[in-house]
């Protein structure tokens, strides 16, 4: 049978089971099967009890009649049988239900919420800022977590209605979030992504990598578009009443650049007890000439990294004051949950330390710890995020 009929036949299908309202992953399942005996064994379909003969027997027997059992496995269904093996046995597979863990945790806890309350105080003084930080704030949460369903429904619930609340354009509000929820698909770690590698045999790292600047021109496109049509009509986006007390202008700026400061802090701090660690233990000298030293793990780095530690301390102290770089924390610390949490999965995937899997294993253990560390993780949450999990990688499985 062509390959037009059968494309035909699989897109009306897919329709038809999901106009009826079968699940994605059992409609896929068996459009699969079918796809498989019309391209084939098309004569299974005018007499489906001809399945199982071996060829021997019905040229020893040309009216011989075969029943389904007579041979399981054979045809196409050992074709499906090799491909529900071979997914099984997929070592990068296992990053899937592990990112989707992460996403679910993410979700259910309130690190989400606290990074848009964050982002929503840098930003709230700017027309339009709240769709920004919408925006923003989907670019963070699909290099957190892979996945779109989720962070869609997500920002509905927690920017839409701060948004119509305000006054702003109800196009704008949903169209932001629909089109900022939609760059999961692109930015690293994208599970969109992963499917695609392994279906094509490509290198998942090497789509990252050719994916991440794509993923955020989209963005910056985005908010782009968002500053001109509130510039050209500032209706769609009243700017909301300013809080007594709160830091305006370049009091805010000033603000914003200690609490890089500190998370600069922490970031080189980091930095330096891991090449420490690496010293100490002699992981970074190499036992084969043709092997490079770690990445930012040799002792020629430690005076680097302490100098910009003793720097980065007096910044906060003398430069900025003390109360100003405490305040400065305050109102970023919201921040620093999805900043940990990307560079442990992107840095470890880009810096060479882990694969896809393994980074997918340490984003999702590190939002856990985060979460107990919060005092926000409990059984009731670990599980809702385990049945979602099993959930979401059974349909995608079958896809």
């Amino acid at each position: 049978m062509d390959i037009g009929t059968i494309s035909l036949v699989l897109l009306l299908g897919l329709f038809i089971l999901l106009a009826i309202g079968m699940p994605l992953g059992l409609a896929s399942a068996i459009l699969a099967v079918l796809v498989l005996v019309m391209k084939f064994e098309p004569a299974l379909l005018s007499n489906p009890l001809s399945f199982g003969c071996p060829d021997w027997y019905t040229e020893a027997n040309p009216g011989a009649r075969c029943t389904l059992t007579g041979r399981p496995g054979a045809g196409a269904l050992n074709i499906l049988q090799q491909k529900i093996y071979g997914v099984m046995t997929s070592y990068v597979l296992i990053s899937v239900p592990l990112f989707i863990f992460m996403a679910s945790l993410l979700e259910r806890s309130g690190i989400a919420k606290d990074m848009y309350s964050s982002l929503n105080v840098w930003l709230n003084g700017t027309r339009g800022g709240i769709a920004i930080v919408t925006s923003i704030m989907a670019v963070i949460m699909a290099a957190m977590s892979g996945i779109i369903g989720g962070e869609v429904v997500l920002l509905g619930l927690i920017a839409l209605p701060q948004m119509l609340r305000l006054g702003y354009n109800q196009n704008l509000a949903i169209g932001t979030i629909c089109a900022s929820g939609s760059l999961g698909t692109m930015i690293p770690p994208s599970i969109v992504l992963i499917m695609y590698g392994l279906i094509t045999e490509t290198s998942i790292k090497a789509l990252f990598t050719a994916a991440f600047l794509p993923g955020f021109m989209l963005a910056s496109f985005i908010i782009i578009y968002i500053i001109i049509r509130t510039q050209i009509r500032p209706e769609d986006a009243p700017l909301p009443e300013p809080r007594e007390g709160e830091p305006q202008g370049y009091d805010k700026l000033k603000l914003f650049i200690a609490f890089l400061n500190v998370v600069f802090f922490g970031a080189v701090t980091a930095l330096f007890l891991r090449a420490l660690f690496f010293t100490v233990t002699g992981q970074n000298a190499p036992l084969d000439d043709a092997l490079e030293p770690i990445f930012l793990g040799t002792a020629d780095y430690l005076p680097w990294f302490a100098g910009y530690i003793i720097a980065s301390v007096l910044i906060a102290f003398f430069g900025f004051g003390r109360e100003r770089s405490a305040l400065a924390w305050e109102m970023g610390k919201g921040l620093v949950a999805p900043i940990v949490v990307i560079g442990v999965v992107l840095g470890s995937i880009y810096g060479g330390i882990t694969g896809i899997t393994e980074a997918a294993g340490m984003g999702a253990i590190s939002v856990l710890i985060i979460a107990i560390l919060r005092g926000e993780a409990s059984f009731e949450l670990i599980w809702d995020s385990l049945m979602r999990t099993m959930k979401s990688t059974g349909t995608i499985i079958w896809v």
